[in-house]
């Protein structure tokens, strides 16, 4: 399944929000579901899970936030924030 994108956000420094049109595909998910996302840079493919921080009882959009984690100077992965109440 594709989603579309709607707009992508930077609520801090290290952090990407992007938000989809939530369609058919994504009627029935919960808020801190994961769900595996595959996208490609180049001519590499690249599979991460990431976790909803919207509601489909509340929010009209599915949204997922990243946060760019430095592993060494060579690396960097986005990983999911971690949320705290």
């Amino acid at each position: 399944m594709e989603l579309q994108v709607l707009r992508i956000s930077k609520p801090t420094d290290d952090s990407v929000s992007v938000w989809f049109k939530r369609d058919s595909n994504l009627i029935s998910y919960i808020s801190g579901q994961h769900g595996i996302f595959s996208f490609s840079i180049g001519e590499k493919r690249f599979n991460r899970t990431y976790s909803f921080h919207t509601s489909p009882q509340v929010d009209d959009e599915v949204a997922i936030t990243v946060r760019l984690l430095k592993v060494d100077s060579y690396q960097t992965f986005w990983r999911t924030p971690h949320m705290t109440k």
